[in-house]
């Protein structure tokens, strides 16, 4: 009786063991299996695995507020979900949309806070917070730091976006411009 629970345990009920031998076979083909459908998909461009994190920037001049997001050609915004920020951990959810109804040309998404189908929540530009949005492509997610804005804002450069622990100044056409070095998959 011992040494029928004994082998219970190793074989997870009353099936008979299966040998390491015949495992290892089973393995190395799923292995196989999916390392195929992975170097088809790349070949295809289904995978975007070489697209880089675009930043996103935040339009702070005047009303409304809204976003600014490099994307590929074909990209949409998704859903976009803004958490608030207490100490290194993010908090409740502030803020979020789905159903995306905007404008995307140019190699940039315009996201105002209007343009979802559904959305729930309200946004406070002068609140820490953490930015996470989806994409047809990727995800993203960035952070917003009110304290660590400069005053010295210049019109012209109408976006600031997060980099290198402050923040930077970029106008339209430099955000737009980060999106042909995305990476972006080539359609032939």
């Amino acid at each position: 009786m011992l040494e029928s629970l004994r082998n219970r345990r190793r074989t997870r009920g009353w099936r008979l063991p299966v040998p390491l031998s015949e495992n290892r076979g089973r393995r190395l083909s799923a292995a196989r299996i999916l390392g195929t459908l992975i170097a088809l998909s790349l070949a295809s461009g289904c995978l975007p695995l070489a697209l880089k994190r675009p930043p996103i920037g935040m339009h702070l001049h005047g009303e409304p507020h809204h976003l600014a997001v490099p994307v590929c050609p074909g990209e949409r915004p998704v859903r976009l979900t803004l958490r608030a920020k207490i100490g290194d951990a993010p908090q409740d959810v502030l803020w979020t949309g789905e159903g995306f109804t905007g404008l995307v040309s140019d190699g940039l998404a315009i996201i105002y806070f209007t343009d979802w189908q559904h959305s729930i929540g309200s946004v406070d530009p002068k609140r820490e917070m953490l930015i996470y949005l989806d994409t047809t492509a990727i995800s993203i997610a960035d952070r917003w730091v009110p304290s660590q804005i400069p005053y010295d804002l210049d019109a012209q450069r109408e976006y600031l976006i997060s980099r290198d622990g402050g923040y930077n100044q970029v106008s339209v056409a430099e955000l737009s411009a980060v999106a042909s070095g995305l990476g972006c998959p080539v359609k032939s």
